[in-house]
């Protein structure tokens, strides 16, 4: 413990467990008590408002404890070959997730019974452009600090790589989204802790996690675009047919053994340093 003390000042683990889920829980509450009165602009703006005063408090908070933003981030240099090496494996996680979602539809309709997205609460408008800042920017910030940057190393450091690796991701998983996409999140979770470990650059997960959020973002609104809102809500959103599960099947396989291979090949030894420790001041 005192060892974990020297690297991240008086921050502890629960202490970061315990200000994620109040702020996402919270900002959860306020946002959703204000779209309830139909008020689309001003919980838009309400959250895109909470994650700016959110990153404003963990950066007063990491310099009254003098943690080192240099051995956090790591270096801040990406070549372009390292870019398109996020954005495959980003993508490789899209198509696992996606092919999952869709075999468990073919086969358990009444569990997945439409797309809905937390997005169609919003509504469609000019405050997208600030659903759309804090979702592809901001969270991917905040959320990779605080859950990869100090809570795994803070858990890696007590224990070790494997048991900080596992136990932020199931954290991570928890506090997004529904059943049915834990899998896909999990398995995101872990990739994004590996890419931090292989590379000792926070970005690299910060980059990977924007490539995601984006995805998701702008696969939304391309779907409202051409099918409007309703889409998310009718039967053709998880229609399925044995072609489909087919093809989902493949490329379930396909994908999983190149993500489970690059977990396999990439996963940090019991006695390897953490970032922190690593990356100079």
């Amino acid at each position: 413990m005192n060892e974990n003390q020297n690297l991240f000042g008086k921050i502890a683990g629960w202490q970061i467990v315990l200000i994620t889920i109040i702020f996402v829980f919270g900002n959860g509450f306020i946002v959703g008590t204000i779209l309830s009165f139909d008020h689309h602009a001003y919980g838009a703006i309400t959250l895109f408002c909470a994650d700016i005063l959110f990153m404003f408090f963990l950066y007063k908070w990491f310099l009254r404890e003098k943690i080192s933003f240099k051995k956090l981030f790591g270096s801040i240099e990406f070549r372009m070959k390292d870019f398109f090496k996020i954005f495959g494996l980003v993508i490789l996680i899209e198509i696992f997730g996606i092919s999952l979602d869709t075999i468990i539809a073919y086969f358990f309709p009444q569990f997945v019974q439409n797309m809905d997205s937390v997005l169609t609460y919003f509504g469609a408008g000019w405050w997208l452009v600030f659903i759309g800042i804090s979702i592809v920017i901001l969270a991917p910030i905040y959320e990779e600090v605080l859950i990869r940057g100090i809570l795994m190393q803070y858990w890696a450091k007590k224990w070790n790589p494997s048991v900080g690796i596992i136990l932020t991701s199931i954290f991570f998983t928890a506090l997004h989204g529904e059943p049915k996409i834990f899998p896909q999140i999990f398995l995101l979770a872990l990739i994004f802790s590996i890419m931090y470990f292989k590379t000792n650059k926070l970005g690299a997960s910060i980059i990977a996690h924007v490539i995601n959020n984006s995805i998701a973002f702008f696969g939304f609104l391309i779907i409202v675009r051409f099918y409007g809102f309703e889409y998310f809500q009718s039967s053709q959103a998880t229609a399925i047919d044995k072609n489909a599960f087919i093809g989902s099947l493949f490329w379930l396989v396909f994908s999983g053994i190149i993500l489970g291979s690059y977990i396999w090949r990439n996963w940090p030894k019991k006695d390897s340093m953490i970032p922190y420790e690593v990356n100079p001041e």
